[in-house]
């Protein structure tokens, strides 16, 4: 290039770099200062890259206006030579060579101009990046409806990439599917609020992964390998992941640019700065979705609560008066065990009493304390409790009532009494055996009666016996009475022709006493066999006594000695053929009592003054002497 000689540039000269540098620095600093304002007034915060990418087309602007000052300076300096060059071939073939290389200038000035359109476009769309961000974030920050706020995600997001359909999906791990919240641009396919099972689905890679999807060619991308559905355009697409705190909440879908482009990295950058922007009003928005459903579940279970409440205390009143019925049936049922006679028992499997009545401690003579828990082989015989064992052992299995009429038990006085038992098995809730019950009477009373009965039945088949005896009797002894009439008669007569003192006399006289003894015999048969009447008159009984002990002295054998203790002198109103009879019985009974080894056989008779103890011990007697 050639070489001119240096000179001072007149103030015309020098203006247009003057202003050359004024436009540098307008157009350098102006952006810079406009930017933070705009920043400092909506408090956007950039991230590093962001920043970065901003200084970067700053120093792209920069380096182009120093390039354009350049180009102006040889402009400049071109024209100097010009002014300077008087026909001179040697400066012709410099300036010459000056325009060639001009030339060249103003062929890498339309480049750099080129260049510097784009990274206008750029900045312009960076800058329609920023507020389509800072949109979002004012619009996300006054919602607190997390599908509001992820289908503006939607929109948005659409824009900046521009893309033609999107879509978010609802991640349910639990239920391994996708909800469709927010669809645009799509007009066949799934529908809102439709559901997608996530294995069927591309972004299933999303859900593994936790990172965004970017695929340029779903045909050939390694991970797809599927062929491209016409409906959703190129076969390029997007799907970013959302993240509240490392949690997946749901899947955003972009597709089918409108420049018919490829998503790259940069799309794939402005959208995790946009999702990371509205990370915070996500969050608060998903904990009002959970605080709105905490609420509802608290409200549902508030209604819940008090729907059970009120059964509940329905219940609770319902089983009050159950209670309150059963502790009167209760009531009832232990006055009724209480009053019965019979004693009513519960035992346990092994035999012990678990529950009784009152009756059945005075059946047993044992106090309440002292009862429960007994076992029946402390109140009976070894005998009776193997008896009692083999019974309750039958019960439990045949699952049959029993009873036992002669079960004898023994109470704590030592009295042996027999009782009548009756037992069941008894169950408990789970219908489990668990012990047995019954009654107990007791029928010693009721045996002493029945052998009273068999007595008074053997006594009258005894006076039925003695009645017909009787009725023989008194046929033979009014024949015998007939006889005795003619003896005793006779015996008379003959006293009366025999002489006193003779001997002869002396045994008329006695057979004339055996005559009348007989006949006084044969009253007492009549009077046995009720065929005559009784004669009742004042008699001293001692002379009776007297007179039998006589006559019975010569029927007696001599290991037996009579002994007399009569004290009583008394007259008494009574029959005295039957004193003497009952006289002559006592004494042959005594005497038959000790026939084999004799003895002393003692009648005594003494008066006696009976009191009203004895009396109303005695009902047919009455208080006084005797």
């Amino acid at each position: 290039m050639a070489s001119f000689p240096i000179r001072n540039l007149s103030f015309k000269e020098k203006g247009l770099r003057y202003k050359l540098l004024i436009i540098e620095s307008l157009v350098f600093v102006l952006p810079i200062c406009a930017l933070y304002y705009i920043f400092y007034r909506n408090n956007f915060f950039l991230e590093l890259s962001q920043i970065v990418i901003f200084a970067l087309i700053l120093a792209l602007i920069l380096a182009g206006l120093i390039i354009l000052r350049q180009i102006f300076d040889r402009f400049s300096a071109i024209s100097t030579s010009i002014k300077l060059a008087k026909g001179v071939d040697r400066h012709l073939i410099d300036m010459q060579k000056d325009t060639a290389e001009l030339h060249e200038i103003t062929i890498s000035f339309n480049n750099l101009i080129e260049k510097f359109e784009e990274t206008t476009r750029e900045l312009q769309h960076r800058e329609f990046e920023l507020f389509a961000i800072k949109e979002l974030t004012e619009i996300a920050g006054k919602s607190l409806d997390i599908h509001d706020i992820l289908n503006i995600l939607m929109e948005k997001a659409m824009t900046v990439s521009e893309a033609q359909i999107g879509s978010v999906y609802m991640v349910e791990s639990e239920k391994k599917r996708f909800r469709v919240i927010a669809l645009r641009g799509l007009e066949s396919g799934p529908k809102k609020n439709s559901y997608i099972n996530i294995d069927e689905s591309l972004a299933q890679f999303v859900v593994s992964d936790k990172k965004p999807l970017l695929v340029q060619d779903i045909e050939t991308d390694s991970r797809t390998k599927k062929p491209n559905d016409p409906k959703y355009g190129p076969p390029s697409f997007l799907s970013m992941p959302i993240l509240v705190r490392d949690n997946l909440i749901a899947v955003l879908n972009l597709s089918h640019k409108e420049t018919k482009q490829v998503f790259d990295s940069n799309d794939e950058q402005i959208l995790s700065i946009m999702i990371g922007e509205i990370g915070f009003a996500l969050e608060n928005a998903q904990l009002h979705l959970t605080a709105e459903e905490n609420l509802k579940n608290l409200q549902e279970r508030t209604i819940e609560l008090t729907t059970a409440n009120d059964q509940l205390k329905k219940e609770i009143n319902k089983r009050k008066r159950a209670e309150e019925a059963f502790q009167e049936s209760d009531k009832k049922y232990q006055t009724i065990l209480e009053s019965i006679e019979e004693g009513y028992y519960e035992i346990d499997l092994a035999g012990n009493l678990t529950f009784f009545n009152e009756s059945l401690c005075k059946i047993l003579g044992y106090s309440r304390d002292e009862l429960l828990g007994m076992n029946n082989r402390d109140y009976t015989t070894p005998e009776t409790a193997k008896r009692m064992y083999q019974i309750f052992n039958q019960i439990y299995r045949t699952e049959k009532p029993a009873s036992v009429t002669d079960y004898e038990i023994i109470r704590k006085d030592g009295i042996k009494m027999v009782i009548e038992l009756s037992a069941s098995l008894m169950r408990n809730d789970r219908n489990q055996p668990i012990g047995f019950h019954g009654i107990v009477r007791d029928i010693s009373e009721r045996l002493q009666a029945e052998e009273e009965k068999k007595k008074l039945e053997a006594q009258l088949q005894q006076s039925q016996k003695m009645e017909a005896i009787g009725t023989l009797a008194g046929g033979i002894a009014h024949d015998f009475n007939n006889i005795l009439s003619i003896i005793i008669g006779y015996t008379e007569l003959t006293l009366n022709d025999l002489p006193e003192g003779s001997p002869a006399r002396d045994n008329m006289n006695k057979l004339f006493k055996a005559g009348e003894r007989a006949r006084d015999l044969v009253k007492q048969i009549l009077a046995f066999s009720r065929q005559t009447e009784q004669e009742q008159k004042p008699v001293q009984i001692h002379l009776i006594v007297k007179e039998a002990l006589k006559l019975l002295r010569p029927t007696l054998p001599t290991t037996i000695e009579i002994r007399q203790n009569i004290a009583s002198t008394g007259m008494v109103l009574a029959d005295p053929t039957q004193i003497h009879q009952v006289i002559m019985n006592l004494c042959t009974n005594a005497y038959h009592a000790m026939s084999e080894k004799g003895g002393i056989l003692e009648v005594s008779l003494t008066d006696i003054e009976l009191d009203s103890d004895f009396t109303a011990r005695h009902l047919d007697t009455y208080p006084g002497p005797y």
